[in-house]
């Protein structure tokens, strides 16, 4: 990764007493005597400091096995960073309530939160005195019935044989449809409690209703017990299936541009695991939320889930196509104080190196590199240091701080 000067002060000892020990070296070979003045040779061998940069010897850069070379166009894969949680479509959720008032005759002990049940599994039975009296109703209705249809038919006869009133029939007929009406509408009352009208007709009275999952599905929440009076806007059991789970994925506003359907994702749930998943972007949001200044973005999961928990939460990247770029080792790139430049050779004489501080935007990384853009233009053919730049910045540093006694 790129070096911060939080760690410069700690190598600067260790470069200053190398290039110390690297000079007196230097010195005892040639003969020179202390108290002799520079020659032009001795004097290119040590460091000249400026703002920007930094002089060593071939010996100095032996020593600390600084890497000089070209800037490499590599494909790195860029990224958007996104949170989120885990969800379900709507059809997958269901609330369980009561289809009418009644209380709690019976309920199943055995289903429980974190119980699997099936489509049409009876979780509990209610009474209730209207139950029957919806019943009475709708026989009493059937029975007028075919009386009504027998009269139609009579009053049909009558008007055939022009012996009838033409009144009386229509009058008949009225009935007859008002009394079907009403026992449509009954037969659909029976229906909705899961009471079956032709059993009832056929002479069999039911005295609880029961209770069934809408759904294939784990129960995620109860509240429910025998005895209980019970109304349709209250809820006794919430039931999910997961084997549908989906990504609902907050993504910046700055970022939302970026962002296309069939891009790939991928995921991690810190709270379960370090593994990571695979998904796919599907649907990107058009309404921006101005609480967290982020749009919507809803992704599907690759393969089949593991026992993943609606609602949890998840850290995703979501992947852009992978573009070429100029890159640099992460040892090259120096961050200081939310700047970040590299150093490139302009120099070089028998004994030594000239190396200039350049300002650079970075990227994405990848591999050991990261992508960088110089913020000025730099000649083709330019020589970067591409490994241990720290020590560059630590020497001019050193020179820095020499230049202030």
């Amino acid at each position: 990764m790129s070096i911060t000067y939080k760690c410069l002060l700690p190598l600067l000892s260790i470069v200053i007493f190398a290039f110390a020990c690297s000079s007196d070296h230097t010195h005892a070979e040639d003969g020179h005597d202390h108290g002799e003045p520079h020659t032009e040779q001795q004097e290119i061998a040590e460091e000249s400091h400026s703002d920007t940069e930094v002089e060593l010897t071939n010996e100095q850069i032996k020593t600390i096995g600084l890497t000089i070379g070209k800037m490499e166009e590599l494909k790195i894969t860029g990224f958007i960073k996104a949170n989120g949680v885990l969800d379900l479509p709507p059809d997958e959720i269901a609330t369980v309530t009561a289809p009418a008032n009644g209380f709690v005759q019976s309920t199943k002990g055995e289903y429980l939160i974190g119980s699997y049940v099936k489509q049409g599994t009876v979780l509990a039975r209610l009474e209730h005195p209207d139950y029957l009296q919806l019943q009475q109703d709708y026989l009493e209705v059937v029975a007028q019935l075919e009386f009504s249809r027998q009269e139609v038919s009579r009053q049909q006869e009558l008007s055939g044989a022009n012996a009838g009133v033409l009144k009386s029939l229509q009058e008949a007929t009225s009935v007859l449809k008002r009394q079907e009406a009403q026992a449509k509408g009954l037969a659909a009352k029976l229906r909705y409690l899961g009471i079956d009208p032709e059993q009832v007709s056929s002479g069999k009275v039911f005295s609880t209703i029961g209770i069934t999952a809408p759904i294939s599905g784990y129960i995620t929440n109860l509240n429910i017990n025998q005895g209980r009076y019970v109304q349709p806007s209250e809820m006794l059991y919430e039931i999910v299936n997961n084997q549908h789970v989906h990504l609902e994925l907050d993504v910046f506003e700055s970022n939302i541009s970026q962002v296309q359907e069939g891009m790939p994702i991928s995921f991690t749930l810190p709270s379960l695991s370090s593994e990571v998943f695979a998904g796919e972007v599907r649907l990107v949001g058009r309404s921006f939320n101005m609480e967290n200044k982020t749009v919507r973005v809803h992704g599907h999961i690759d393969g089949k889930n593991p026992n993943f928990i609606r609602g949890a939460y998840v850290e995703a990247k979501i992947w852009n196509d992978a573009a070429t770029v100029k890159a640099l080792p992460e040892g090259a790139v120096i961050s200081e104080g939310g700047l970040n430049y590299i150093f490139i050779q302009e120099e070089e004489t028998p004994d030594g190196k000239h190396f200039r501080r350049v300002s650079v935007k970075v990227g994405e990384k990848d591999n050991g590199f990261v992508a960088v853009e110089p913020l000025e233009v730099l000649p083709d053919g330019t020589r970067f240091v591409t490994d241990q730049a720290y020590y560059l910045a630590a020497q001019m540093m050193k020179g820095e701080l020499e230049h202030e006694h």
